[in-house]
């Protein structure tokens, strides 16, 4: 059965260094269902499998978009150089409407494997998510749409955000939505539903960086990220 591996190292950084309660999660795929899809973590985007990402120590949920409106979850206590898989799950995306949800079903997504190599702060921690298996059922055939609610929303604000990293020409994900490369300056809308808006930057071989601007805001904002390889050796904060 094709897999995917996350491998659970320590890392450094705040741009460059992180405190002692954060590690780094580097997440690697074999060509399968969930390769490349985006994933959450604690509901909010982080980046697509394949990334690296921080964590911080305490309970985390990761959620990765599989086929057929599937999302695929796995809950970690992440507490003192240990890492715990508490249990797995899998739900539809309730907001879509598809025809083919009910003709297509998941017969098996076992339990996640996690193993440690090594000791203490330099333990590498490895994840592995077996593909989903799923069962095919005759029957009409259907397509997607999500429920927009922006005709329900009402808009009071943007902000302006000046984008930079080192290197430049990373990828800017605004809640989620690809928005351009850096270096570069956006304007960003909000609605009366949103409580911040949610940055995150990916760069291929480096550890992503993420950034909150607080809402309600205005005026313009500078986000820059000095981003770190992912290969880099971890420095940490005294």
């Amino acid at each position: 059965m094709r897999t995917l591996v996350f491998f659970l190292l320590f890392s450094a950084l705040e741009a460059q260094t992180v405190s002692s309660e954060e590690i780094r999660v580097e997440t690697r795929s074999r060509p399968g269902a969930l390769a490349g899809t985006p994933f959450l973590v604690d509901d909010e985007f982080r980046g697509l499998l394949g990334d690296s990402i921080l964590l911080s120590e305490g309970k985390h949920e990761l959620a990765f978009k599989g086929q057929y409106n599937y999302w695929f979850q796995v809950y970690l206590d992440v507490a003192q150089n240990e890492i715990k898989i508490l249990k797995n799950d899998v739900h539809r995306y309730s907001s879509c409407i598809d025809s083919r949800v009910d003709l297509h079903s998941v017969q098996e997504w076992p339990l996640p494997e996690l193993t440690r190599a090594g000791q203490g702060r330099a333990a590498e921690w490895r994840i592995v998510l077996p593909d989903p298996v799923y069962v095919s059922k005759p029957g009409p055939e259907g397509g997607c749409r999500e429920e927009s609610s922006l005709g329900r929303m009402k808009e009071l604000g943007s902000v302006v955000l000046n984008f930079s990293s080192t290197p430049s020409g990373a990828s800017i994900y605004v809640n989620g939505k690809e928005r351009g490369k850096t270096d570069s300056r956006l304007v960003v809308p909000f609605f009366d539903s949103d409580k911040k808006i949610l940055i995150t930057i990916r760069n291929k071989g480096y550890v992503n960086c993420t950034r909150v601007i607080p809402l309600p805001a205005s005026g313009e904002h500078r986000v820059d990220c000095p981003l770190i390889a992912a290969s880099q050796p971890a420095r940490r904060k005294p």
